[in-house]
């Protein structure tokens, strides 16, 4: 019951984070949201009622204990003698995932709906959004994986690559030119947007805020991780630079 309990009261606290975050984000707009700001507000006084009846002392007899559950993460250090066979164990994945899943090919699209084409052909005519593209973490989002021996690993690559296990897209051993997160993830599969001499009623303009969620989200970012921090960082000259994530 206890572990139920601290499970429980450690969910709601990250709520909680994440509503105080949201709620400093839409009070600082002009002008500020206040249909969303009040429920928002109404969820939290909710949250921080039902977070303090669990703080609530239990009282207990007997032989008794007390625990904290933490997050153990590869910031709080490494050992390494198990640092080198964690990595031995990351390259025997490898090799099997690259035999085990190399003719697993992506479905392809349906008829007269858009597939996957990569950056190269969207850098043919956004020169300068490729540009700035190219300085971002996002273009060497697939490099970290191949340092670590983890570009076959299921559980990494498809935050990785573009258009993964999507139609007319990429699979865990075929990304050809669908390596990193490319322009694609954010803004749609584009074959149908480059055909049409860019008509962008065929591309997704900007990614709803679950597009970015789906890859950054704990144990992958830190805690304090907000969309509102990191737009400045994929956004830039040619790029939206003055633009902000949607809600």
């Amino acid at each position: 019951m206890g572990l139920q309990l601290e499970e429980r009261r450690q969910s709601i606290e990250r709520r909680v984070a994440e509503l105080d975050r949201r709620l400093a984000a839409w009070r600082a707009e002009q002008p500020p949201a206040q249909e969303r700001i009040a429920g928002a507000e109404r969820d939290r006084e909710k949250l921080a009622g039902e977070l303090a009846s669990l703080a609530a002392p239990v009282t207990t007899s007997g032989s008794v204990f007390r625990y904290h559950l933490a997050e153990v993460r590869e910031s709080a250090g490494s050992d390494a003698a198990v640092a080198a066979r964690m990595s031995d164990y990351y390259r025997r994945v490898n090799t099997y995932n690259r035999e085990a899943f190399r003719d697993r090919t992506p479905a392809p699209a349906a008829p007269g709906s858009a597939h996957y084409v990569g950056a190269s052909v969207c850098a043919s005519c956004h020169v300068e959004a490729d540009g700035f593209w190219r300085g971002t973490q996002h273009a060497r989002a697939y490099q970290t994986l191949a340092t670590q021996f983890k570009e076959f690993n299921l559980d990494c690559v498809g935050c990785h690559v573009t258009g993964y296990n999507r139609p007319g897209g990429s699979t865990v051993t075929h990304v050809d030119a669908l390596k990193d997160v490319q322009c694609e993830s954010c803004h749609g599969p584009g074959s149908r947007h480059a055909e049409s001499a860019g008509s962008t009623e065929l591309i997704r303009l900007r990614p709803e805020a679950s597009v970015c969620r789906g890859c950054h989200h704990a144990p992958h970012v830190a805690d304090d991780w907000s969309i509102e921090q990191a737009w400045p960082r994929i956004v830039g000259p040619g790029h939206g630079a003055n633009s902000r994530p949607l809600k």
